[in-house]
């Protein structure tokens, strides 16, 4: 693997802002050089992150970028939760494959088409499909389940805003 190279811009930004707190940090800097010196090297600094700015806004956003898991997410942290969309002439799937590969995917669409068809035009989230023989079904989400209470009952009872002070047994309520 080779050494990671920072930018020649990070490094100057880096250096500016460096200079910056070091002259706060520095009454001989302080001494020896105008105030306003580091105050023009945090402006450069600023100015570079605006115009950075405005030269990404101007760049088109490319249509064949993917904005799904890129492929060395999906390696890493597995396919568990992937999703796959085929658009048919009035009809959207929403597949969950799992790891199925491509053309295992091609062999269920294949397998089952009729079946697909028969679900009619919109979109169709689909349930995961573990292989080929999978059956066609639609996609349930799991409920969502709210956590336990920690408080007691008593305390879930009593209305909120209102405080309780318990007696701490030294005669004071």
């Amino acid at each position: 693997m080779g050494a990671m190279r920072i930018p020649l811009l990070w490094l100057w930004r880096l250096l500016l802002g460096g200079f910056a707190v070091a002259y706060l940090a520095s009454e001989t800097l302080q001494a020896w050089l105008p105030p306003l010196l580091p105050f023009l090297a945090a402006v450069a600094v600023e100015a570079q992150f605006f115009v950075a700015g405005l030269r990404q806004g101007r760049r088109p956003a490319s249509a064949s970028a993917d904005r799904g898991p890129q492929p060395r997410d999906l390696a890493e942290f597995g396919w568990a939760n992937r999703t796959l969309t085929v658009r048919d002439d009035e009809a959207e799937l929403v597949l969950r494959p799992g790891e199925m590969a491509d053309a295992e995917i091609v062999e269920w669409l294949n397998l089952h088409q009729v079946e697909l068809e028969a679900l009619g035009p919109g979109r169709h989230e689909l349930a995961p499909i573990e292989d080929a023989e999978s059956p066609v079904e639609l996609y349930v989400a799991p409920p969502t389940v709210a956590p336990p209470s920690t408080r007691g009952d008593d305390l879930a009872a009593r209305p909120r805003g209102i405080a309780h002070r318990r007696p701490s047994g030294r005669g004071d309520l």
